[in-house]
């Protein structure tokens, strides 16, 4: 599956498309947490 928006369904909702949770996060965001080292 090519989905930009697949990730864990740690809700069990059913779907790994986190567009359809309204799970966002920025990539910039992301860089951060790991250049900073925080999870």
């Amino acid at each position: 599956e090519n989905n930009p928006h697949c990730g864990i369904d740690c809700n069990d909702v059913g779907t790994n498309d986190m567009r359809e949770q309204d799970v966002f996060e920025a990539l910039i965001g992301k860089q951060q947490q790991i250049l900073t080292g925080d999870t």
